[in-house]
């Protein structure tokens, strides 16, 4: 860029080139520190991000502005300031200015692009937000280009008028949430009983963390390589969250793998938290459905009664019937000794995060009854007391 400079202005400065040098050892010692990260970022073999489509740049460009046409009349006006520049008295270092920022639009696309070729793909609409300032800047150029006066205050006006309607009535830019919730994610677990492990996909633990610690909670997430080391060597908790971002599959991660059971699962916009279960730790209990309804129709499930002892955890999971993700209707659980004495009841939401519940002292063998929805499939789990859940 510099060889650029001399090039279009005609003359060597050496105060300038002390300047550029200077700022770029300033930019090499700031980097430096990243560079772990990036080689750890480089091995990875898939990711999350798919290489973009032919016509990826219009659909950036209007994720930039979240409007079509101004990004049109953005793009245009840049164009515009390209074709046509104005002549000011130092028209040689004009030009430069022009040529610096169309080199950065075109570096900012084609590194992330070139990148995506020899490794996982990197190019999305976020990543490439900072060819926003040169296309701003070309865009403000070519309005200052446009050949009258009456005609650049027209069509400034005009993006300001249609940017506020936007942001105030269309967008509901400051209502709407539109960004990944993790400090919703991290108050759900965070107030989940009991306290479990948190663990998260590959570059997530940070994000969790830090509003663990805003949150002035006991828990610390872990990175996946944590729980695959303890799943491996049979010393896991029976009871974990796993958490991540974008696109989450526990079952590819650790359930097909380790075997691990999903039994309950938190989501938020651009997060979810699955609550796994190690069911070499824990005993599926086997439920019998009666033939007798409740006055509201819902289904009644009964269990064997099955010895529990102090501490044990008694895991209530459930399943919304098919199609309906945002399914809500109340589940009943109630505790029985042999005498029919109740011990505990309990209430939660079908397609929830499941109850858990445990007893203070050994009552001997217990039974569960379990009133449920049409169409809802519960799961009763007993988990051993002498397995560690945090």
């Amino acid at each position: 860029m510099l060889i650029a400079f001399f090039l279009v202005t005609g003359r060597p400065d050496a105060s300038l080139i002390k300047r550029a040098v200077i700022s770029a050892g300033a930019i090499f010692v700031g980097m430096l520190p990243l560079i772990p990260v990036i080689l750890k970022h480089s091995v990875i073999g898939g990711f999350w991000i798919p290489q973009p489509e032919p016509g990826f740049l219009a659909d950036y460009l209007t994720a930039y502005f979240h409007s079509g046409i101004i990004a049109v009349v953005i793009v245009g006006l840049a164009v515009f300031a390209l074709i046509f520049p104005r002549s000011p008295a130092k028209i040689g270092q004009a030009y430069f200015g022009l040529f610096a920022l169309f080199a950065w639009l075109v570096l900012g696309y084609l590194i992330p692009w070139l990148r995506g070729l020899i490794g996982q793909p990197i190019l999305t609409d976020r990543n490439t937000i900072m060819v926003v300032p040169p296309l701003i800047l070309l865009a403000a150029y070519g309005l200052a280009s446009l050949p009258r006066l009456w005609l650049q205050r027209a069509v400034g006006a005009a993006v300001l008028a249609y940017s506020f309607y936007l942001l105030f009535f269309s967008l509901e830019y400051f209502d709407r949430v539109s960004k990944n919730q993790y400090r919703e994610i991290t108050q759900a677990m965070n107030a989940y009983e009991p306290t479990l492990p948190v663990y998260t996909l590959p570059f997530n633990a940070n994000k969790y963390n830090v509003y663990f610690e805003q949150q002035n909670s006991s828990l610390v997430a872990q990175e996946i390589d944590e729980l695959s080391t303890l799943l491996q060597d049979d010393a896991s908790p029976p009871l974990f969250w796993l958490a991540g971002g974008h696109v989450f599959s526990p079952q590819a991660t650790v359930g097909e793998q380790y075997g691990m059971v999903e039994v309950g699962r938190y989501r938020f916009k651009g997060t979810a938290a699955a609550l796994l279960l190690n069911p070499a730790m824990a005993t599926r209990l086997t439920l019998n459905v009666s033939d007798a309804r409740t006055a509201d129709d819902r289904a009644v499930f009964t269990s064997a009664p099955s010895a529990i002892d102090a501490g044990d955890l008694l895991l209530l999971a459930t399943t919304a019937p098919s199609g309906q993700a945002e399914f809500r209707e109340p589940i009943d659980i109630e505790l029985f000794t042999e005498d029919s004495r109740t011990l505990r009841r309990a209430t939660l939401l079908a397609g929830a995060a499941p109850a858990i519940l445990t007893l203070g002292r050994n009552q001997g063998p217990v039974s569960a009854t379990i009133t449920v929805a049409a169409g809802v499939t519960p799961e009763l789990w007993l988990v051993d007391s002498r397995a560690e859940t945090h």
